[in-house]
């Protein structure tokens, strides 16, 4: 009998907690939504907490109260509100652990984010450990979802992201957006997680070759120099949105060049897909995707009256571009051209191996970029074609055969 009283009392005992974390986890009515606002102007520090945190646990369904009394006569009320109305509607990324900035921090606790990359059944996800936050990014057909866990006014906690596309994660949090544009976006996450690898791969420090994880590329740093540059000259809010929301259409593009493994025009730039041609074939929609989109980029910069560079990190414009597809193994090599383009003219051909161009030497993408841009007009390239050297010029009716010494 003791021992059944004992466990009739302990099982009560423990009903009575999950009952009580039930209700507490049970939608809220309007009255107690209207105490916890009413307390955020509470004298008691204690009591203002509790209100805060509650609300911020209630989420959506506060949120309307919450917008409410952001009107509030109260100002204390209509601070406290008006801020949990945002961080509910616009969740803030956590931060870093309190000191991550600290240089021996970094040294000796951090000395670089810890990667986790997996690809498995279709779905690309990456873990980050970086600085005492936890970052976790997944991305299937259906969408982005993330979530941060790190700290926020003192504590850890986590916050929640999901959207159908990169554009709109940007439109709903560019903050969320951003560490997704550093950690998940660039060319090289996408080339390990893509259809070449299902399992999973571990990076500690952040070192993958000479790729850092979280290091900014050129069209991560291109996105903050336009943030900066739109906001310190005043153009409305729905303007930026299309210039940023066309840098992360660039951005999709040069992923879909990238996992294809090829370099459009003369070099696509940094970010914008850099690799090894698969197969001969003619160029495909995301090659004339990330061209067009830079141009159109291009056209809003100078709308704008932007004065942003951007060659480091787009395709070359128009006039500096030949219009090919190349592979960048061991040399330059064409792997396609496209029709009525610059390189057409000239009489390139798929095969072809490029050794100069105006007498200078060209062992890189880079280097074949320069070469183009900085002659427009009249340009002669030297190729190799099966173990032949041809000279081609835009101003000869044809390629010139030349005798091997």
């Amino acid at each position: 009998m003791k021992f059944a009283a004992l466990f009739l009392a302990a099982f009560i005992a423990v009903n009575l907690r999950i009952s009580a974390v039930r209700a507490a986890d049970a939608t809220p009515s309007p009255s107690d939504v209207s105490r916890l606002i009413a307390e955020l102007g509470d004298t008691d520090y204690a009591t203002r907490t509790r209100a805060f945190r509650r609300l911020k646990q209630l989420g959506k369904p506060a949120l309307a109260a919450l917008k409410e009394a952001g009107a509030s006569p109260d100002p204390e009320i209509r601070q406290r509100a008006a801020l949990l109305a945002s961080r509910i509607e616009f969740p803030v990324v956590p931060g870093p652990a309190p000191g991550a900035d600290d240089p021996g921090f970094a040294r000796q606790l951090n000395p670089g984010p810890s990667v986790t990359i997996s690809n498995l059944n279709g779905i690309k996800a990456i873990k980050i450990n970086e600085a005492g936050r936890q970052i976790s990014i997944s991305e299937s057909p259906e969408g982005i979802e993330m979530s941060v866990t790190g700290w926020l006014d003192g504590e850890n906690v986590t916050e929640n992201y999901k959207a159908s596309s990169a554009v709109e994660l940007e439109r709903l949090n560019p903050e969320a957006f951003d560490l997704y544009d550093r950690y998940a976006a660039i060319p090289a996450t996408r080339l390990i997680v893509g259809g070449q690898m299902n399992g999973n791969i571990v990076i500690h420090g952040g070192f993958a070759g000479n790729f850092v994880f979280g290091q900014p590329d050129a069209l991560h740093a291109l996105r903050q120099r336009l943030r900066q540059e739109m906001a310190d000259k005043k153009i409305p809010a729905d303007q930026q949105r299309q210039v940023l929301e066309q840098l992360t259409r660039i951005r999709e593009a040069g992923l879909r060049v990238a996992a294809e493994g090829i370099t459009v025009g003369n070099g696509a730039g940094n970010g914008a897909g850099n690799g090894v041609a698969n197969g001969d074939r003619p160029p495909q929609q995301p090659q004339l995707e990330l061209l067009r989109g830079a141009d159109d980029l291009r056209r809003k910069v100078d709308e704008l009256n932007l004065h942003v560079a951007l060659d480091d990190a787009l395709p070359p414009p128009p006039k500096s571009r030949l219009g090919m597809v190349i592979t960048t193994t061991g040399n330059i090599t064409v792997q396609s051209v496209l029709p009525g383009s610059r390189a057409e003219r000239i009489g390139l051909k798929p095969g072809d191996v490029i050794t100069k161009v105006a007498g200078q030497d060209i062992t890189t993408a880079k280097s074949l970029r320069d070469a183009i841009t900085a002659h427009e007009n009249g340009i002669a390239i030297q190729v190799e074609r099966i173990g032949t050297p041809v000279t081609l010029s835009e101003s000869d009716a044809g390629p010139t055969t030349r005798p091997r010494n």
